[in-house]
């Protein structure tokens, strides 16, 4: 399978998800968002996170040949998954808004699988309560047909899934430790600025065996995700 990733800024990369890639022997291309023309027609699609807002393409013009292609890869029915920026990027695409939260959610904190997630086949695969990495002031409203997966403390949004063929996580599974040292370097003020859900840098790198778990439930979920039958792609 011939997988795009797309990135918003350099610092954020596929992590684990270029780990399991190989694993299962797909093939990952990585697609810059400032600078792509958006011309693939890959199998599947992963779209990362990034420190911009979903709505800014008056400062990020790109934003508007990213979702005018995404639209085109979800009608066409191949498996869609974002991260972050990129599940807000994802419910606009599919009719629902992202906006500012009015916090910031960065560090560790518990992800609850929601009571009202339906039967969708990745329901079975979330555990009822996991820790995840979190890294984001903005959220997400559903878009309608949207099944809602999991939330947190903060926020009552932290992932959906819309038909058979697009996935949508706020949190971060995908993200090593490395890359988010990397990460906490570049944007030092949201952490030095604090607030109730955010913790001190030390914690957030420390984090003991939380990475490796992450990466664990990241592999069940695309396991899960791209084995599930979707539209043939057109």
């Amino acid at each position: 399978m011939q997988i795009t990733c797309v990135q918003h800024v350099p610092i954020e990369g596929p992590g684990a998800i270029g780990a399991w890639a190989r694993r299962r022997g797909h093939r990952l291309s990585r697609r810059q968002a400032w600078r792509s023309r958006f011309t693939d027609r890959p199998d599947g699609v992963v779209v990362l996170g990034g420190p911009m807002g979903a709505n800014d393409e008056s400062d990020h013009p790109w934003l508007i040949r990213e979702k005018r292609w995404l639209a085109q890869q979800i009608h066409r029915g191949i498996p869609v998954v974002g991260i972050c920026l990129g599940s807000q990027i994802l419910a606009e695409v599919l009719g629902g808004r992202a906006y500012p939260g009015g916090t910031n959610e960065i560090g560790w904190f518990p992800v609850e699988r929601r009571a009202d997630a339906g039967d969708s086949p990745l329901r079975a695969l979330l555990p009822r309560s996991f820790n995840a990495l979190h890294w984001h002031g903005d959220t997400f409203e559903r878009p309608v047909d949207a099944i809602p997966l999991a939330m947190s403390a903060a926020y009552p949004e932290q992932g959906f899934v819309w038909g058979d063929n697009v996935l949508a996580l706020q949190f971060h599974l995908e993200i090593t430790q490395h890359d988010a040292s990397r990460v906490a370097a570049h944007d030092s003020g949201d952490l030095d600025n604090g607030g109730p859900w955010v913790q001190p840098r030390e914690t957030l790198l420390a984090s003991g065996g939380h990475w490796q778990a992450g990466h664990g439930l990241m592999d069940a979920l695309l396991d899960g995700f791209f084995d599930t039958p979707c539209r043939a792609a057109a």
